[in-house]
């Protein structure tokens, strides 16, 4: 049983969307509440927004009195049933999970449900009410979500799988995408561009041009279940194209990450082979600016509406520097239409107009001049929103080009060809613990009865490029004792990592689990955090409010920013090492273990130092 709803700053709802059981048990709560008689009771039918919006108003303004009031909203709320209700918020609007499942699963679903509608939406999330396309992306992305969390480690990790072939194989495709990449030059529109290749849930290779915005590790994390989830589709429902407007975080050490719209198309090249054309869309720069602006309003509104006048001058600051920012980036925009021109006008003058009512404000401190910048507030909130609308959302140029895509898609299949069976092959194993290797570096696979014996599983993780390594699992067997073992260990690990511990060990009758996580500098030199005294070896954990992964935040760049707190993010990074030996195995000899296996996955990927050096 299980639900999620979106309901913006007026408690409007805007998306909703229940599985079969939650359909039934909100039906029949609104038949015990009088609001639908029993006619019109039917499970199988969506109910009315109308009447959702009566069955959750007494909740919702709870919640929004502990909000403005206290600024001490809920979290979650667990009731009887054994039915649990988690709560969010993005730029003022609420957005509720209800469902069976354990709390922090459904704060990491609902954590990712929020990570989506930002990638389908941007900032401009009342989109999603009157868009049907996109409100049926959205449900198929989170469903998709589920379904491979419970199966797939990767998505359990949130990191990508790198598949892991020959230097004869590797070439072959780099070559196909460089070739896709310099067809998609040809289009002045198409200048900063990607060209990437997946197999089934792994990724294989990527080509981009100089101009491109580095993508981040969330966001080929994002790109990699779109193509799973197209792929899930069935026959009569699957396109060899699809294509959207995504909007990217992109790197958090370049200028313009945060909303960096993206015209993505997915091409089907063969059976669970995607070749994916990412493009830069629109304005990055203005784009970016504007994603800044609709944060400072919704920080200015919550500082008025909380009435924390002190700190409001401060707020509006921020507000004006990214207007700022905007109209200059506005200047810069090229081949405008009497539409734009328009907006462009429109948002110029209601914002003179705001600022003048701040200043106005700061000059004679008198409150009653916060009802005149409300009453004000709205129309600039709704210049920003059709500003972003027509110059970073706009789908006029979606269907452009999509002849060029299907001719760049044949070049690349005909050159993938020689190479299709063997993808095809690695998109169901990549390796597993006993297969024999195609090439030396797979020293480890092969022999690791001799090298490691007792080990059954391990996942390395590399956090700075979200890559993950690990031994292939049956995705389709349900009863896989071990598989329930390692989802099980990830929690455990998890629970302490935010208490703040980074190494463990422990067992059960049947195994022995470890846990490691270390930081390294960019040269592979291993760094210690620092170490508060208080808390002994005990080292700092994160905010609560962020959960393990990348989705929902980026909880390892929150964690290095704890650890090291002089030194720049981009210096230091993050890995995870977990480990699954037959409960017999002695602690030091999986500490042992450990130590030579890191030095021989340094072998394979060039990527992992020592993490038994911080023990």
């Amino acid at each position: 049983m299980e639900g999620i709803l979106v309901f913006d700053q007026t408690n409007d709802l805007i998306y909703h969307n229940f599985n079969e059981a939650m359909r039934e048990k909100m039906s029949k709560q609104a038949y015990d509440l009088g609001l639908l008689d029993e006619e019109s009771v039917c499970p199988t039918q969506e109910l009315n927004s109308n009447v959702l919006i009566q069955i959750f108003s007494p909740l919702l303004a709870s919640q929004r009195i502990m909000m403005c009031q206290f600024d001490n909203a809920y979290t979650a709320i667990q009731m009887e049933n054994n039915l649990n209700v988690v709560f969010d918020e993005f730029l003022g609007y609420i957005f509720l999970e209800i469902s069976t499942k354990e709390v922090d699963l459904v704060k990491r679903e609902l954590g990712a449900f929020i990570a989506f509608i930002k990638y389908i939406c941007g900032p401009n999330i009342f989109t999603i009410k009157n868009d049907t396309t996109k409100a049926e992306h959205l449900t198929e992305l989170i469903l998709t979500y589920r379904e491979l969390y419970a199966i797939n480690q990767g998505v359990l990790m949130e990191a990508i799988e790198q598949l892991l072939v020959n230097v004869d194989v590797k070439s072959t495709v780099v070559n196909a995408l460089q070739a896709a990449t310099d067809r998609l030059k040809q289009d002045p529109h198409s200048q900063r561009s990607h060209s990437l290749l997946f197999v089934g849930s792994k990724f294989l290779a990527r080509y981009s041009t100089r101009q491109a915005q580095e993508l981040a590790a969330v966001d080929m994390f994002f790109l990699s279940l779109l193509c799973q989830m197209y792929n899930r589709r069935s026959a009569a429902h699957r396109q060899r194209i699809e294509s959207r407007i995504v909007f990217l975080q992109g790197s958090v050490h370049q200028s313009y990450a945060g909303c960096v719209p993206h015209i993505v198309h997915v091409v089907q090249l063969f059976e669970h082979v995607s070749l994916v054309l990412v493009i830069e869309h629109a304005h990055t720069a203005l784009a970016s600016h504007l994603y800044d602006v609709y944060f400072a309003l919704h920080k200015l509104q919550n500082l008025q509406s909380q009435f924390d006048l002190d700190n409001l001058r401060g707020a509006f600051e921020a507000l004006e520097a990214y207007a700022k920012h905007t109209q200059d980036a506005l200047r810069k925009v090229k081949a405008h239409n009497a539409e734009v021109d328009e907006c462009i006008r429109t948002f110029g003058v209601r914002w003179d107009t705001l600022r003048k009512k701040y200043a106005d404000y700061f000059k004679a401190s008198d409150n009653a001049l916060i009802v005149k910048i409300e009453s004000n507030m709205p129309m600039f909130v709704e210049s920003v929103k059709e500003l972003f609308r027509l110059l970073c959302a706009s789908c006029a140029t979606l269907e452009h080009g999509l002849q060029r895509v299907s001719d760049i898609a044949d070049v690349a299949e005909a050159s993938l060809k020689e190479v299709f069976v063997f993808l095809h092959a690695k998109s169901q194993k990549n390796f597993t613990m006993g297969s024999y290797p195609f090439q030396i570096v797979f020293f480890l696979l092969s022999t690791y009865m001799e090298e490691f014996p007792g080990m059954v599983h391990f996942m390395h993780i590399d956090r700075y490029n979200g890559r993950i390594v690990a031994p292939s699992l049956d995705d389709h067997d349900p009863s896989d004792i071990l598989k329930d073992r390692i989802w099980s260990m990830v929690d455990f690990s998890r629970t302490y990592l935010d208490k703040g511990y980074m190494s463990m060990i422990w067992k059960d009758v049947t195994f022995s689990y470890a846990y490691f996580l270390w930081f390294e500098d960019e040269h592979g030199a291993t760094l210690k955090p620092n170490e508060p005294a208080s808390h002994g070896a005990v080292l700092p954990a994160t905010k609560p409010s962020l959960t393990a992964g990348i989705l929902a935040g980026d909880y390892y760049q929150r964690l290095i920013e704890s650890c090291f707190p002089r030194t720049p993010s981009s210096k230091v990074r993050c890995y995870e090492l977990f480990l699954v030996h037959l409960g017999l195995v002695t602690s030091t000899i999986v500490l042992e273990h450990c130590r030579r296996l890191a030095v021989t996955i340094t072998d394979l990927t060039g990527c992992i130092g020592n993490p038994i050096d911080l023990l």
